[in-house]
């Protein structure tokens, strides 16, 4: 009577023969619990004999813990290389958020092992598990510290804690909730998350000139708002980039030197605070003989949440008077080709020059990649949107530099008439909005 042999194993290399394992494992311990599966559970579902398993990782516990450190290290790279991969604290924490859920929908049964059924409640496993998962608390808490280096080390790691806690509960909501929509969750934790840690950020700063009162540079959560140029500056004259002021008279439309005299004047400055600047301008008739009116203008820069100028004009003579003009802010941008701007009807960001009125005072937004900038006005016209192109002319800035700005500006372009007393007051916001790129 013939004997029935065993069935040969196939033969494998011995890391393809670990990495099957490893899934295999994987899935037990998710779908059994650490205690409820043994190594000959392991065995029996891949194939071979227990001696095999144990000559791959010596016990369960090895087992369990390397199925746990390939989870942990995916979900550290998920999230963390997102993040790296960002320039900017906002968008350092959204990339890491979005690397995060990212991690779970590719990897739901790792991102199980980690903090769900399969995680082990005793021994030294459980200890080892603990010890992995503040690992990843500790890189979080340092990518934290990439974006607010001044705050104290024990406060970055208390926020890294409940941004994990926060994350791990959204995570289990969102698997009870199939059709939130993934944005939404992002949206909301990142709103949440951002609301503590922003106040943590290097703070909002101002940099401001008395020649013009020009507003050169300005900082909201990390990022830079305006483009300065680094080319030759000549004495005398507006610099290239932050936001000049506009006064009396917009562009050439009119008898005076293009944009007003304004902008090339001494202002007298002072600031109540550090977020706060006030600037001073008193134009009498004699000043300027092809305008020759008295005037208080007063432009005052806020910078907390939000960027806010205010254009204060007073006539303050005994003839009335007619101006144009507003503010021209140089926003900074990664590159112009790529941006949109939505609430205007742009006909077209590209290497050509861009110069177009828009007698619309409503809200715009910036977008420049994931990068997104609100800007609102009150008192002024409408918008001027000027790029200058590939072929501009502009020798006070390098020829690239282009790229790197786009000019949105409230202004008053149809002359507004003040009689003596009267009062005209523009305001322009730019805050920070927030986009997710997940759906």
């Amino acid at each position: 009577m013939p004997v029935s042999l065993p069935a040969k194993i196939p033969r494998m290399a011995r890391t393809d023969r670990e990495q099957q394992l490893l899934s295999v494992a994987l899935r037990l311990f998710v779908e059994h619990g650490y205690q409820g599966t043994a190594m000959g559970d392991i065995a029996d579902a891949a194939g071979i004999t227990r001696p095999v398993v144990y000559n791959c990782f010596g016990s369960k516990d090895a087992l369990y813990l390397a199925c746990l450190t390939q989870a942990r290290q995916a979900l550290e790279q998920s999230m963390l290389g997102a993040a790296l991969a960002q320039d900017q604290p906002q968008a350092r924490l959204r990339a890491g958020l979005e690397g995060y859920f990212q991690f779970i929908h590719a990897n739901p049964l790792a991102w199980r092992l980690l903090y769900g059924s399969g995680v082990a409640v005793a021994g030294n496993a459980a200890e080892e598990a603990v010890r992995l998962r503040l690992h990843t608390v500790d890189a979080i808490a340092a990518l934290f510290r990439l974006s607010a280096p001044e705050a104290p080390p024990e406060q970055l790691k208390i926020y890294a804690h409940a941004m994990s806690g926060a994350a791990e509960q959204v995570a289990k909501y969102a698997m009870t909730a199939p059709d939130q929509p993934l944005s939404t969750l992002i949206d909301t934790l990142m709103q949440f998350a951002w609301q503590g840690l922003e106040p943590l950020l290097a703070p909002a700063r101002l940099n401001q000139l008395s020649y013009g009162a020009q507003l050169l540079q300005a900082s909201l959560a990390g990022r830079e708002l305006f483009y300065l140029s680094t080319g030759p500056h000549q004495p005398q004259a507006a610099r290239r980039g932050g936001i000049p002021v506009l006064f009396p008279q917009f562009a050439g439309n009119g008898p005076l030197p293009k944009h007003g005299f304004a902008r090339n004047r001494d202002w007298t400055l002072t600031a109540p605070n550090a977020n706060t600047c006030v600037a001073r301008l008193q134009i009498a008739p004699a000043d300027h003989p092809q305008w020759p009116h008295s005037a208080e203008l007063t432009l005052t820069t806020v910078i907390d949440e939000a960027l806010t100028q205010t254009l204060h004009i007073e006539n303050t003579g005994s003839a009335a008077f007619s101006f144009s003009g507003g503010l021209h802010p140089y926003w900074a941008v990664s590159d112009v080709t790529s941006c949109r701007i939505s609430g205007l009807e742009v006909s077209g960001l590209g290497h050509r020059e861009v110069d177009e009125w828009h007698a619309s005072g409503e809200a715009i937004t910036l977008i420049d990649g994931e990068h997104q900038l609100r800007l609102s006005q009150q008192g002024f016209q409408g918008w001027q949107v000027w790029s200058p192109g590939a072929d501009h002319a502009l020798s006070d800035m390098p020829p690239a530099d282009w790229q790197r700005f786009i000019c949105l500006e409230p202004v008053v372009m149809t002359p507004i008439r003040l009689t003596p007393g009267e009062v005209f007051e523009g305001v322009l916001r730019a805050e920070v909005a927030m986009k997710s790129t997940i759906t």
